[in-house]
């Protein structure tokens, strides 16, 4: 994995996208090359062995029991009093998900944003969300594949292919999860090997030369171990074109592997998995402007011009040793240890929106962590239960940014100039928790969590803008800093059972992160005035919740309500410094990371799953939410050079918090014949509008959206094969999807992707 990424480095896009071509055609059709083998057998197999492959065949009249593992042991969905929506594989491959940011929405409360107006992936649960848009800044929510945490925004486009279930835990998580997670935890469980010969393969063609394919291949070794091998592939042409070059913006390529191996026996559970992601693309970083040199060059929509075309190089992988072991006493004891390690490079992204040659950046970002995690849980289901932990997390992200200004900037004098950072924050978290279950009576249950961390960062910084001081630059040498910070959260909730089927509960859990350095573009008054660190966060979470099924398990209803209380809330918001050298005025824009007061955060989460017949499914979910500073007294607006000029967002909406979210899926399986059945899919997505500024400002305004996608396939009743059509965005609706303003203050919009029609084929055993 590691020497593919390091080939497909030294590429250009279009001689990446040729490879990828052979490869995505080779993993999708992998599956046949032991499907020659094995068709004799198929033919031969018993009628209850072919039943059990058929897709419509395994159709059900209920619900079923969702497992999860949300609190670290194995539970059934409707016994867990934590809000936590759930979507199992063959769901995600009906919505037309393919990375996690493809969740955006489809679970209630869970929000990605639009990714044109930010340098990292934004994530947010319950309207509360972030970026770590430089190394010092942290991610409020964690994402866990297979128990391990995967680190930084850059983690958040990671690929969602050959996946068990994707579990989204609401609200604080340090009880069950080694790292501080404040708002919520993406768990994400692969599929792992299993001991039956097994494969599947699938490619897709689409709208925009779009190609993907995804395959497996599972078989046994011996009678104790057995490996799978997965992989995911994926190019398609981008959706906006640069009329500078005639390039078109918004392409990406991207490939992406998972080899598992598995030991099992006399109760020991051996996972070793080995990891990996590679894409190049051509960003759209931006979008049409709406201000500034580009406003006056008369675009249309999914139009640009710009002299400097953004290129994204992304690679994450990691290695995991995952190793469990059950005792005789009902005791299991677990280890997770990983490695991981990340890049990023986001190059050519331009000052101004326009043809001229105001300048560019280029921002080379680096993380690797190591993790160790260890757990032993009691058997559960009797008077008392428990699990407890320590937790282990070494990480040093770091980031190298160049800034440049070209031949046409706004003040002669400083053409040419070149601006470096170089930044680095070693961090070190030690952790212990627990949580605890006892049941006095069989209808009553309380539960009692407990967590203590330790987080250490150490940051090295230096700022060189030779020439741009003149724009209020910060000449930073060298900054060296260090914090500590110790936090003990607690949490509480009583469940009360008064049937099999109703189960109601009330919570009380907190969770506080440390603070951090905000080693980004540093202006001289951000500088002066309260340096690079800010402090620590904490939440208060009040949450109750119902989880039922009724008619006979083909109706599951949970409802959850909260209110989440932060205090020194961090937030990341634009100011900008206005110089005027030579009779010319130029303005920049920095970043800046502070603590406002008190947010609040309250709502209502809605997951649903309904069979009314025998085939047809319907799921989804609905997230009423209201995020909104309580106070925030000394937002910067605007410095125009020392004091700085502040003022009061009180009452203002946190970014990317919609006020409304929902989904639904309906799926349908049916016998055509004795040899053939249909599988038919359509997901209908509303997000509300929302702001990408904390100033609320129309600038920063994104609209509200309504997204339609599909799919109908025809297979064989064996289950060998299947082919179909997929559309997403049926209705080629068109809307806003990001707003924002460039590195000298120039506004623009971003709209949604069109609409994408294709065809699929899927061979399996």
């Amino acid at each position: 994995m590691n020497s593919m990424m390091a080939r497909h480095n030294g590429l250009g896009l279009a001689a990446f996208r040729a490879r990828l071509y052979a490869t995505t055609f080779g993993i999708a059709l992998a599956g046949m090359v032991p499907a020659a083998a094995l068709a004799q057998q198929a033919a031969t197999a018993a009628p209850s062995e072919t039943a059990a492959a058929a897709p419509a065949a395994d159709a059900d009249d209920t619900v079923g029991e969702i497992v999860v593992t949300a609190r670290q042991v194995s539970e059934n969905l409707q016994k867990v009093p934590v809000s936590v929506g759930v979507i199992k594989g063959g769901r995600l491959e009906a919505m037309s998900v393919r990375s996690i940011i493809d969740l955006d929405a489809k679970v209630p409360s869970l929000s990605f944003g639009n990714q044109s107006v930010r340098l990292q992936p934004f994530l947010g649960i319950r309207g509360v969300g972030d970026f770590s848009r430089n190394p010092g800044f942290d991610n409020r929510a964690g994402i866990y594949l297979d128990g391990v945490f995967l680190g930084r925004s850059s983690t958040t486009e990671f690929p969602i292919f050959d996946i068990e279930r994707v579990e989204v835990l609401r609200g604080p998580q340090g009880t069950l999860f080694g790292k501080d997670s404040l708002t919520g935890v993406i768990s994400i469980t692969s599929a792992k090997p299993s001991f039956e010969d097994g494969y599947r393969g699938t490619l897709r063609l689409g709208s925009r030369d779009l190609i993907e394919g995804n395959a497996f291949v599972n078989a046994p070794i011996t009678d104790t171990l057995a490996v799978r091998v997965s992989f995911a592939a994926q190019s398609q042409d981008g959706y906006y074109r640069n009329l500078f070059n005639n390039k078109k913006l918004g392409s990406s390529s991207n490939v992406a592997g998972r080899v598992q191996l598995r030991y099992k026996s006399d109760g020991t559970t051996v996972d070793l998995a080995l990891d990996g992601a590679s894409s190049k693309s051509d960003v759209l970083l931006g979008g049409r402007p709406i201000t500034g040199p580009g406003a006056t060059l008369g675009l249309s929509d999914y139009q640009v011009n710009l002299n400097n075309s953004p290129t994204k190089d992304r690679s994450i992988y990691g290695v995991s040793l995952n190793i469990e072991h059950q005792f005789d006493n009902g005791l299991a004891l677990t280890s997770i240890s990983a490695f991981r390690r990340s890049t990023s490079d986001l190059l050519n992204i331009d000052f101004d929106q326009s043809p001229l040659s105001q300048g560019a950046n280029n921002i080379r970002d680096r993380d690797r962590s190591f993790s160790q995690e260890l757990r032993l849980a009691s058997s559960s289901g009797g008077l008392f239960d428990y699990v407890l932990g320590a937790f282990y997390f070494s990480g040093s992200p770091s980031w190298n940014w160049a800034l440049s200004t070209g031949p046409d900037f706004a003040v002669p004098a400083l053409r040419g100039g070149l601006l470096t950072i170089h930044a680095k924050v070693d961090q070190e978290v030690i952790a212990g928790f627990g949580r605890a279950t006892l049941r006095p009576l069989t209808w009553l249950s309380v539960d009692a969590g407990l967590r203590y961390g330790r987080t250490t960062k150490d940051v090295r910084y230096t700022q060189v803008p030779g020439i741009l001081t003149g724009l209020g630059f910060a000449n930073v040498p060298l900054y060296e800093d260090k914090l500590s910070s110790n936090k003990l959260s607690p949490l509480i909730s009583v469940s009360v059972r008064p049937t099999e089927t109703i189960n109601g509960y009330a919570l009380f859990s907190t969770g506080a992160r440390p603070g951090g350095f905000n080693v980004d573009l540093t202006s001289q008054t951000n500088f002066t005035f309260g340096g690079l660190r800010f402090g620590g966060e904490s939440v208060k979470n009040y949450e109750t919740g119902l989880k039922t099924q009724f008619f006979n398990n083909r109706l599951r209803l949970n409802l959850a309500a909260y209110v989440m209380k932060f205090d020194d809330f961090q937030v990341s918001q634009l100011n900008s410094t206005t110089q005027t050298i030579g009779g010319v005025t130029s303005v920049v824009r920095f970043n800046t990371i502070n603590n406002a007061a008190k947010v609040t955060s309250k709502g209502i989460e809605i997951d649903f799953e309904a069979v009314p017949v025998r085939g047809l499914n319907l799921s989804g979910g609905v997230g009423i939410n209201s995020a909104k500073f309580d106070s925030f007294p000394n937002a910067f607006l605007i410095a125009a050079g020392p004091p700085p000029v502040f003022g009061n967002y009180d009452g203002n909406t946190l970014i990317e918090a919609p006020k409304f979210t929902a989904s639904a899926t309906a799926s349908y399986k049916f016998d055509l014949s004795d040899r053939h059945y249909a599988d038919t899919s359509l997901t209908y997505t509303y997000r509300g509008k929302s702001f990408s500024d904390p100033s609320n400002s129309a600038t920063f305004l994104q609209d509200k959206s309504n997204l339609v996608n599909g799919r109908i396939g025809i297979g064989a009743s064996s289950g060998r094969y299947e082919a179909g059509v997929f559309v997403k965005n049926l209705f080629d609706t068109k809307f806003v999807q990001g707003a924002g303003t460039s590195g000298l203050g120039f506004a623009y919009q971003a709209l949604n992707e069109p609409r994408v029609v294709g065809v699929e084929f899927t061979i399996r055993n």
